[in-house]
């Protein structure tokens, strides 16, 4: 139970002083102080009792002022010397007077169980209240009867104090190790998230650069190619087979153009658009991009699902998109997003292209990707498609 604080000096941090941490453990000290002193002065007796007494106080006050504060302030609290020095004090003041005695002793027990560890202090409490019985028997006339009240009294306050103590204790140990295991889950948390993330990036940049080499760098390659079949025609003085050479060449820049612009749609993420924004920007951009006619319906008010199940969503459309642009030869595509339903978020894409046997090509055209994409957020994957009939994939999300 330290506490921490800082002072600040020509802008270093330096830990604050020990008196300024865990100030509750020094109140209750001061308090255990004052109220011990005009207990010991209205029930002492004089002479030399009265003098080992305030020995008592004074080496109480100076051992907490050296060793006590420090060790509470320390994290973890912890100290053997200030708890002997405190027991010795609390005999010293019961020589003078059995109650100011009692009053001392309840402090220094609280200090004992909090300062060190549960056998140490075991023993420490049980040689206290040993030493403490027997100084209130001498005191108390070292007869029979005094011995069996002194061990009736005593004995229950000693018994009290281990049980009490054994209590805290257990209870401090399961809340250390329950903090102990709440660190390890939530550092295995954060671990995992961050592979996910790690995961989910290496297979976006993967992804990305099958794109690339797939449309751009084939692109720029054809590009190359009928500019040097240009310039071999030029050299020919073959003026038609160069203007079609430079016709191709305008036609390739364009659909590559198209294919950039498309790319750079699919990079907007969830993070800075909503999941509909980003959809609506992705379906206008295929819309212009291509021959294919197509629209976004949304159904119901959207609702946030989080950023995992939302970047998943995105991913897929622009993976079915993809498809739909690339092989299934449609000219109409739709993409649907539906909120009605309470417990979950569904997309629908679907395109009139031509189709595909799934059971000849399970994983073919993207589908492992989409399926992992949607079992890594708990979604559900149902896809309708044949040869001629077209393409329609739904993706169902818990909320």
């Amino acid at each position: 139970m330290s506490g921490q604080g800082a002072v600040r000096a020509v802008g270093v941090a330096l830990p604050s002083p020990w008196w300024r941490r865990n100030r509750g453990w020094h109140v209750l000290h001061l308090v255990g102080c004052l109220v011990t002193v005009p207990v010991l002065a209205l029930t002492t007796v004089h002479g030399a009792r009265l003098g080992v007494a305030v020995v008592g106080v004074l080496t109480l006050v100076a051992a907490y002022g050296v060793r006590g504060g420090r060790g509470f302030a320390a994290d973890p609290p912890g100290s053997t010397v200030y708890p002997v020095l405190a027991w010795c004090a609390a005999i010293m003041i019961t020589v003078g007077s059995y109650q100011a005695g009692t009053v001392c002793a309840f402090l220094v027990v609280t200090q004992t169980w909090a300062l060190m560890e549960r056998t140490a202090a075991t023993w420490l409490v049980t040689a206290g209240f040993v030493v403490f019985g027997a100084v209130i028997w001498l005191w108390s006339g070292a007869d029979t009867k005094a011995f069996l009240v002194v061990l009736a009294t005593v004995g229950g306050g000693w018994a009290f104090a281990v049980c009490m103590g054994w209590f805290v204790d257990s209870i401090a140990r399961t809340s250390q190790e329950r903090a102990e295991i709440i660190d390890t889950l939530r550092a295995t948390q954060a671990e995992l998230a961050r592979s996910q993330r790690l995961e989910g990036i290496h297979a976006e940049r993967e992804r990305l650069s099958g794109e690339i080499h797939d449309t751009l760098a084939q692109g720029f390659t054809s590009v190359v190619a009928l500019s040097r079949a240009a310039q071999l025609a030029q050299e020919r003085g073959d003026g038609a087979r160069v203007a079609e050479r430079l016709r191709l060449i305008e036609t390739t820049a364009q659909d590559n153009l198209d294919e950039a612009r498309i790319i750079v749609a699919e990079l907007s993420a969830v993070s800075s658009h909503t999941l509909v924004q980003a959809l609506e920007r992705l379906v206008h951009t295929i819309r212009q991009a291509t021959a294919m006619e197509g629209r976004l319906d949304v159904m119901g008010p959207p609702q946030g699902a989080g950023p995992a199940v939302e970047t998943a969503l995105l991913r897929i459309a622009q993976e079915c998109l993809t498809n739909s642009r690339k092989h299934s030869g449609a000219t109409m595509f739709g993409v649907t997003l539906d909120y009605t339903r309470g417990d979950c978020i569904t997309l629908c894409t679907s395109d009139d292209g031509v189709g595909f046997n799934p059971a000849a090509a399970p994983l073919g055209f993207g589908l492992g990707g989409i399926r992992s994409r949607a079992d890594a957020v708990g979604g559900q994957v149902d896809l309708q498609t044949g040869p001629g009939r077209g393409t329609r994939l739904s993706v169902r999300v818990p909320r």
